[in-house]
C-alpha cells in the first residue's frame, strides 16, 4: 500500500507541474496582442450610472473570438484597468398558450369539403394558431377559416391556407398542419377544407393557441453561399454557406423565385476537426395558385457561431430548387458593462488567442432592467499600430497544449508500469 501510494504521489506531483508550467506562460492583456479597439463614447460631463451598454454590430466586430465567440473581448479604463462585463442576447421570448376549444359539427358538403366548428370555451381569449389534427398521410389540402361571434353570421379569417403531409418513410415526414392567422377573439371557428377530387380527410381534432411574441433585436450577419452541389443520385441539393463574422447565427432566408415546392432541409456545421455534424433540420415550402398563397423560405435553428454552415435540401423525385442567394441573421447582442471612475472606456478585441474571462457581475445586471440601461456609442474601429500576432508568441505550453497532455500522460503510464515493475522485483 505504501508503494501504491508513492506512485500515485509522482503522478499527481507530474500532473501539478504541468498546470504551474502553463499557468507560467500564460500572461495577463497585453495591448500588442489585440488587434482593434474602439473608445465608448460617454458624456463629457455629470456622473456615471453603475452600468452601460454598448450594442454589439456585427460589421466592426467580425474578427472577434478565436475558439470561442467574443472571447477576447476586453472593457478597460484608459489607465487600462480591466472593467467587468456581460453579453446579453436581444432575442424574443416566444410563449405558447393552448386555448381550450371543442370541435363539434363535423359534417361533408356537396362538394365533398370537410366543414367542421371550433367552439371556444372559455371566451373572450386571444388567440393566433390552429393546427388540425388527422391521423393521415400523405395529403395537400387548402384551408380556409372563418369566425363568428354568434355562431350564424361568418367572416372569413384565412381563406387561403395550407396544410400537407408528406411521408417517404417512418423516419422522413414532411408534415405542416398548423395555420398562423391574426390575433383573434371570435368565440366560434369554421374550418372548411377543400378536398375536392382527394377523399376526405379523417380529422381527429382541433388545436387552438396563442403564441405570444416578445420583440427582439436582429442582426444581419454577412454570408454567402460559397458552394453549391447537386447530389443526383442521392436526389440533394447540398449549398455551403460562408460567413465573415464569428456572430451566432439562428436564420438562414432561401432566395428564389420558385414556386409550388415543399422541402425538407438538414442544418450542418463544421466542428473543429473538420468533420460536418448535423445541427438541426426544418422544412421550407411556397405554395401560389389561383386560390392558395402561403410561403415559408426560412430555416431556423439553434444558434451557432461556425464559420461554415451546410445545407441539404431534401429534393426527392423533384428537380433541385434554383437558390438564387440567401440572408443570414441572429439575434443582436448587447454588452452591459460596470463603470465605476468618471473616465474614458475602450473595447479591445481581435486576439484570437484570448480566453473567455469570467466576471461576477450577472447579480448587480439582474437588479436593472435592461432596456433602462444607458446605451452609448462606439466611436470608430482603429487598429492597434503596436499589434503582433500573439499566436507565434505563446509559450511551447500554449501551442502544444493537446501534445503536452499526451506526453504527459504516456510519462505518467511509464511511470507507474516502470514503479510497479520495480516494487514486483524486489518484492
Amino acid at each position: 500500500m505504501t508503494a501504491m501510494r508513492k506512485i500515485l504521489r509522482n503522478a499527481l506531483f507530474i500532473v501539478m507541474a504541468l498546470f504551474l508550467f502553463r499557468a507560467a506562460g500564460s500572461a495577463d492583456f497585453k495591448e500588442e496582442h489585440w488587434e482593434n479597439y474602439a473608445e465608448i463614447l460617454l458624456p463629457s460631463t455629470g456622473s456615471l450610472p453603475p452600468l452601460g451598454s454598448v450594442m454589439l454590430e456585427s460589421w466592426k466586430f467580425q474578427n472577434t473570438g478565436g475558439g470561442q465567440t467574443f472571447s477576447d473581448i476586453r472593457v478597460l479604463t484608459q489607465n487600462r484597468a480591466e472593467v467587468p462585463y456581460q453579453i446579453i442576447t436581444r432575442s424574443p421570448g416566444t410563449r405558447a398558450e393552448e386555448v381550450p376549444v371543442r370541435m363539434v359539427n363535423l359534417s361533408r358538403t356537396p362538394e365533398k369539403d370537410t366543414v367542421f366548428t371550433g367552439q371556444i370555451e372559455k371566451p373572450p381569449l386571444t388567440y393566433n394558431v390552429i393546427e388540425i389534427r388527422t391521423g393521415d398521410r400523405g395529403f395537400f389540402r387548402q384551408v380556409s377559416i372563418s369566425g363568428s361571434m354568434d355562431g350564424r353570421q361568418w367572416n372569413v379569417i384565412k381563406p387561403n391556407g395550407v396544410i400537407f403531409d408528406y411521408t417517404y418513410s417512418p423516419d422522413d415526414t414532411i408534415r405542416h398542419a398548423k395555420i398562423r392567422i391574426n390575433d383573434s377573439t371570435y368565440p366560434h371557428l369554421q374550418i372548411r377544407i377543400m378536398n375536392k377530387q382527394e377523399p376526405p380527410l379523417s380529422i381527429t381534432g382541433l388545436s387552438v393557441s396563442y403564441i405570444r411574441t416578445e420583440p427582439g433585436l436582429e442582426e444581419n450577419v454577412n454570408a454567402w453561399i460559397s458552394r453549391t452541389e447537386q447530389d443526383m443520385r442521392n436526389r440533394k441539393s447540398i449549398l455551403t454557406i460562408a460567413t465573415s463574422s464569428s456572430f451566432p447565427i439562428r436564420k438562414i432566408d432561401l432566395q428564389t423565385q420558385e414556386k409550388n415546392f415543399r422541402r425538407k432541409v438538414e442544418i450542418f456545421i463544421r466542428a473543429e476537426n473538420g468533420e460536418w455534424s448535423k445541427w438541426a433540420e426544418d422544412i421550407i415550402y411556397s405554395f401560389k395558385t389561383d386560390t392558395v398563397e402561403e410561403s415559408k423560405l426560412h430555416v431556423l435553428f439553434p444558434e451557432t457561431a461556425s464559420r461554415e454552415i451546410r445545407l441539404i435540401i431534401r429534393n426527392y423525385d423533384s428537380p433541385p430548387l434554383a437558390i438564387s442567394g440567401i440572408q443570414a441573421g441572429g439575434h443582436r447582442k448587447t454588452l452591459i458593462f460596470k463603470m465605476e471612475t468618471p473616465q474614458r472606456y475602450y473595447i479591445f478585441w481581435g486576439n484570437p488567442t484570448a480566453r473567455l474571462p469570467q466576471y461576477d457581475l450577472s447579480e448587480l445586471i439582474s437588479r436593472h432592467s435592461i432596456d433602462v440601461i444607458p446605451s452609448f456609442q462606439l466611436g470608430p474601429v482603429l487598429k492597434n499600430p503596436e499589434f503582433t500576432d500573439p499566436s507565434k508568441r505563446l509559450p511551447l505550453t500554449e501551442r502544444y497544449t493537446r501534445l503536452i497532455y499526451v506526453v504527459v500522460a504516456l510519462l505518467i503510464i511509464g511511470l507507474i508500469v516502470w514503479q510497479y515493475a520495480i516494487i514486483k522485483k524486489t518484492a
